[in-house]
């Protein structure tokens, strides 16, 4: 039979390794490879938004400069004025050389600047070099078409505010220049009457645009809408070359203004506008790159395939020996407890989890006969608790009744001192025989202890003096029914019995640790704080055993059967210096109350 659960096991092991191996490579297929794919593509589309972010960043920098502009006042002012051409250059044709200079930081790479009116004549120019190597045009207006000035020209006559991002090809250079045009604006700031034309290196937007790339084979570039691109970088294959040069020339059409991804042959074209300018940055990836990561997981997981069968064969073979021995013996021991044997337990338990698995399953069996016996128990003393309460009591409504009858009658021949003692009496027997609910709030408890302490100041003519310090969010927190009123009566019996002079009881609560603490404090002859202690740590049945009242004894049993042994009541007391007597109980749902 050893064998054959072996076998059975090592067997449900291959068997639920295989099946899971199957199952992951199925769902992997189906519905994780999807998802890696698109974490790809989600990659990529953020990875070209921060590059979008860090180019608003750089090119924000370039408008804050040239809407420095406005510093000339005089200049703006002539422009206003709509002076000749000529005489607006022959006093300002140094001011585009001065702004080149002192206003743009030299890593921005400023190749030329140019101011002109809005007729298109030069007011003043700056460039970086004029040499065969590199030279910038003195004028973008001699060459129109070479320096691509259609695109300036359609943006100084439209409405559009926002500055232009444009370029054009530099043939002694060889290479892309980014251009900026700004409109220049009178003071009523509706007016144009000029614009700057800032020609500046590209090759500070290749830096930017090359922390973003993760291959040399993904084709990134910038391309406002209905121009050429200023830049790109990138190192595609000849087919995703042809391909974009389809895309920038405008035979294949780029997807409008808002960002997304969408197949295009082989490759996918992601796009992502820019924050505030015209300059949409695109970026062609092959697929193949986007599956690399799906191609590795597959790998991995042929590799972790073979690794886990080999390992489940090998541990199930060796498990498998050390598992039916012990469990079966603790077959045999559960079908005896089974038949009513509870006093058996398991055997030869060794230290690991079949032998932990026995050893709890003895403690168990020895929790349950306990719980039972413990049940027991304590149904019987709530039952002795409730009984000793009401030993307390007379029978209630007929003396109630009659001491309303007295009252009246006492209240009628003007013996007030009669008919307010009979109230008293009457409140406090009216208390003490609602014990529908073993609980009852601080406020309903206090209000019993004044009825109290002013019959036994009536009766036994004491002049006990009465204090209250409670907290008033303490009045309605829910403490035992009849537990305080017994602690100041311990005080009048005891403590204040033999007392000469002043005679006073103070009861405080409080909120302490997230439990209620309330004290009867009394200046009375003190009394063995110790041996009372010591006899209310015993269990709850002695000690409502050794209670013939609803005394101490009594209220501290009732509180620990309520709230459990953390819970109940402390003496304090030294002789000739009075005595505190301290309650205490969890506060509304901290404590579970017995039912």
């Amino acid at each position: 039979m050893s064998l054959s659960v072996r076998a059975k096991i090592l067997i449900l092991c291959i068997s639920c390794t295989l099946a899971a191996l199957v199952l992951q490579t199925l769902f992997f297929q189906y519905s994780a490879s999807s998802i890696v794919y698109r974490q790809e593509e989600e990659a990529s589309q953020k990875s070209l938004e921060h590059m979008q972010d860090e180019l608003y960043i750089w090119i924000k920098s370039y408008e804050n400069n040239l809407i420095k502009i406005y510093n000339q006042t005089e200049l703006i002012r002539d422009l206003d004025a709509d002076l000749p051409p000529e005489e607006i250059h022959r006093r300002y044709d140094r001011i585009a050389y001065d702004m080149a200079l002192t206003v743009f930081d030299p890593a921005q790479n400023v190749n030329a600047l140019y101011i002109y009116t809005m007729k298109q004549g030069l007011v003043s120019y700056y460039r970086s070099a004029n040499t065969p190597r590199f030279n910038y045009p003195e004028d973008i207006y001699q060459d129109p078409y070479q320096d691509n000035t259609e695109a300036v020209t359609s943006y100084v006559q439209s409405d559009r505010r926002v500055m232009l991002v444009s370029s054009y090809f530099n043939t002694s250079r060889e290479k892309d220049v980014v251009r900026f045009v700004l409109k220049i604006y009178a003071n009523n700031v509706t007016k144009k009457i000029g614009f700057l034309v800032c020609d500046v290196d590209s090759g500070s937007f290749s830096r930017i645009m090359e922390k973003y790339v993760y291959s040399d084979r993904q084709l990134v570039w910038l391309q406002p809408t209905g121009d050429r691109p200023p830049v790109s970088f990138g190192n595609p294959n000849a087919r995703d070359t042809r391909l974009y040069q389809s895309l920038i020339s405008g035979k294949t059409i780029l997807g409008g203004n808002s960002p997304g991804a969408r197949k295009i042959g082989d490759s996918v074209l992601f796009q992502v506008p820019q924050r505030k300018y015209d300059l949409p940055a695109y970026s062609l990836t092959p697929q193949y790159l986007l599956q690399e990561s799906q191609a590795l997981l597959r790998r991995n997981m042929l590799i972790i395939a073979l690794i886990v069968v080999t390992v489940a064969i090998v541990s199930a073979t060796l498990l498998t020996r050390s598992l039916t021995t012990p469990l079966s013996r603790i077959v045999r021991s559960l079908q005896q407890i089974k038949g009513g044997a509870t006093d058996v337990r398991l055997a030869g338990l060794k230290r690991d989890e079949i032998g932990s698995l026995g050893q709890t399953i003895n403690e168990m069996l020895d929790r349950i006969q306990a719980l039972i016996a413990e049940e027991y128990k304590v149904t019987l003393l709530l039952k002795q608790a409730e009984y000793k309460a009401l030993q307390a009591q007379v029978n209630p409504h007929f003396l109630y009744n009659s001491l309303e009858a007295m009252r009246d009658v006492a209240a009628t021949q003007q013996c007030h001192t009669v008919a307010a003692m009979c109230q008293a009496l009457s409140n406090l027997f009216r208390y003490s025989i609602d014990m529908k609910d073993p609980l009852a709030t601080v406020e309903e408890e206090i209000l019993h202890i004044k009825n109290y302490t002013y019959v036994m100041n009536v009766r036994t003519h004491n002049g006990v003096e009465l204090e209250l310090r409670i907290q008033d969010e303490l009045l309605q927190e829910r403490v035992p029914r009849l537990s305080l009123q017994p602690l100041v009566e311990n005080s009048f019996t005891h403590g204040l019995k033999n007392k000469r002079g002043s005679k006073k009881v103070v009861i405080t609560g409080a909120i302490q640790d997230g439990g209620i603490v309330l004290s009867v404090s009394d200046n009375g002859v003190g009394m063995d704080a110790d041996e009372i202690n010591r006899q209310l740590q015993t269990g709850p049945s002695e000690t409502l055993d050794k209670s013939s009242s609803v005394g101490l004894g009594n209220i501290h049993a009732r509180t620990r059967l309520l709230f459990g042994e953390k819970f109940g009541v402390v003496v304090r007391s030294f002789p000739g210096e009075g005595s505190t007597v301290t309650l205490v109980v969890p506060r509304a749902g901290h404590g579970a109350v017995a039912p």
